[in-house]
């Protein structure tokens, strides 16, 4: 007597042994390629830190656009991944003098961080500073000036003055 498995994902019952060892084998299947995509997050933003670490921005810029296109298509546009590829991919931009694109994924990162942890968390305001640098670079200074004063009152809550 055999005993039946149903399961929704594959739209149907699964009634012998060789059909549950296939279901396992899917499962297992479908568990090593999300795997897969952290994997190749972490790979590619490992690459991108290591070459930023070594001042080798153009191969830290070549790996940071891959692990930014592979977080934000394995984890999301908004998460902890994506946040940690912007923010590195930011760094290697305003170094290597990519101002314009720069200021946009710096945007984006502080963006990200006040929806995420909220308006007065310190990695909000790390990410306000990081944007009104670029906006100094930039001499946009009253733009620059706003965003300094934020995260200024951010830091002072948080760390005192």
């Amino acid at each position: 007597m055999s005993r039946e498995l149903t399961t929704s994902s594959l739209g149907g019952r699964i009634t012998s042994h060789g059909s549950r060892i296939t279901l396992f084998l899917a499962a297992a299947l479908l568990a090593a390629t999300a795997n897969a995509g952290e994997t190749e997050w972490k790979l590619m933003q490992g690459q991108a830190e290591e070459y930023f670490r070594r001042g080798n921005l153009q191969q830290a810029e070549q790996f940071g656009r891959e692990a930014l296109k592979e977080a934000e298509s394995f984890f999301g546009p908004e998460h902890r991944a994506t946040e940690q590829s912007i923010a590195t991919l930011y760094g290697t931009l305003r170094y290597r003098g990519k101002t314009d694109e720069a200021l946009q994924l710096v945007t984006r990162l502080a963006a990200i961080r006040t929806k995420n942890y909220g308006p007065d968390d310190l990695s909000t305001a790390y990410a306000l500073h990081g944007n009104a640098e670029i906006l100094l670079i930039q001499h946009k200074l009253d733009e620059a000036e706003k965003l300094q004063r934020r995260a200024l009152a951010v830091f002072q809550k948080k760390l005192g003055p």
